[in-house]
This record gives structure tokens, C-alpha cells and sequence, in this order.
């Protein structure tokens, strides 16, 4: 990709759920997710019940609200430091007008 296009480097991890506190989700790795370069989140249920949801205040606050005092951990894919998966900011071309 040319270096003349703006990228957002971001951070994957997963939940791995030991106990299912809710009888819902069940265990194992439950969610895949994206922590953007502005600390955003970004998450994604696997199981049954398939959905997307949007953390403005990041995995802190997905973990206080999913993490049931450690019954479920995030488990980050990329390291802290070092190389992560980065994406265009902007559209590599104009849209098409029809």
C-alpha cells in the first residue's frame, strides 16, 4: 500500500469464557473483536445469538460489563508492541457515481 495513504493500525483479540454466568453464550472463545487506533472497540458475538457492538470507551469497559469478575477473559491476538493489521483512513479511490 503507498505510504501516501493514511493507516489506522489496530489490535484483535477474542473472550474466552470459563463459566458461563448467564447460561447463554457458553464457554470457550465467545467473541472476536478489533481495538481501533483511537481505543474504540469493536466486537463481535459468535454464537447463536450473532451481533456487532460498538465500545466508544474501549475494552476496559467491554470487559467490566462482559468480563463476570474474571469468568471471561480478553485474550489480545497482536502484542502491545510491535507489528499489527493496519487499514486505509480514507477510500483508496473516489466512490462511483451512477
Amino acid at each position: 500500500m503507498s505510504g501516501s495513504v493514511p493507516l489506522s493500525c489496530v489490535r484483535r483479540f477474542v473472550l474466552d469464557r470459563v463459566i458461563d454466568v448467564s447460561g447463554v453464550s457458553g464457554v470457550g472463545l465467545i467473541a472476536e473483536g478489533v481495538e481501533w487506533s483511537d481505543g474504540t472497540a469493536s466486537m463481535r458475538w459468535t454464537g447463536e445469538h450473532r451481533s456487532i457492538t460498538l465500545w466508544p470507551g474501549g475494552v476496559p469497559v467491554l470487559e467490566a460489563v462482559h468480563g463476570h469478575g474474571g469468568a471471561t477473559k480478553v485474550v489480545y491476538l497482536d502484542p502491545a508492541d510491535g507489528p499489527r493489521p493496519c487499514l486505509p483512513t480514507q477510500p483508496l479511490r473516489p466512490p462511483r457515481r451512477r
